[in-house]
């Protein structure tokens, strides 16, 4: 699975004269000019994860292929209260293990994202609920302040938005917290 998002990447990045060029610069808010043109600086510190801008980027190019297939999407935003950036990177290499091949996992400073192809908002919130059980976990078993909270908020298309940015928004505003993403 992971060629297969390697290539899905590879097709979204279009590179010209050196610069990065996004397909819809105007719908997704990401620093054109900061990304690499090294598929490698798309994926988190954390083995099997994205981090921001790949996983906004798989968003869309999955967003495209569901709405050819006419199938559903669902994406899970997990906040951090307060970050806690070595539990969250735990909590991913844990939650990795609970999650279909073609899921895809990012790592943000305060939290993670799950893209879920082929899944509805009730699929997703199971999913999600994998993941906070595996937070509880590693919470529990940590040495750390047990004050941490994690809450999620899901979104799926065509219920939620057909867009990449109105279902990110959407799944940020429903998590409580800070907005996830800038």
């Amino acid at each position: 699975m992971e060629l297969y998002y390697q290539e899905t990447l590879t097709q979204a990045v279009d590179q010209r004269e050196g610069a990065v060029r996004l397909r819809r610069t105007e719908e997704i808010d990401l620093p054109v000019a900061a990304v690499s043109t090294d598929l490698q600086e798309l994926k988190s510190e954390v083995a099997g994860c994205y981090n921001q801008i790949g996983f906004e980027l798989l968003v869309e190019c999955e967003l495209e292929r569901a709405r050819r297939r006419k199938s559903s999407l669902a994406v899970a935003l997990f906040k951090a209260e307060p970050p806690n950036p070595d539990l969250i990177a735990r909590v991913a290499r844990h939650g990795s293990e609970s999650c279909r091949l073609l899921d895809v996992l990012a790592v943000f400073d305060n939290g993670l994202g799950l893209l879920l192809p082929d899944t509805s908002r009730e699929g997703a919130q199971v999913a999600a609920l994998r993941l906070l059980s595996t937070y509880q976990s590693m919470r529990d078993l940590s040495d750390g302040p047990k004050a941490e909270s994690l809450s999620v908020g899901v979104a799926a298309y065509p219920d939620d938005g057909a867009e990449p940015v109105e279902l990110l928004r959407q799944a940020d505003a429903r998590a409580e917290g800070p907005p996830l993403l800038v």
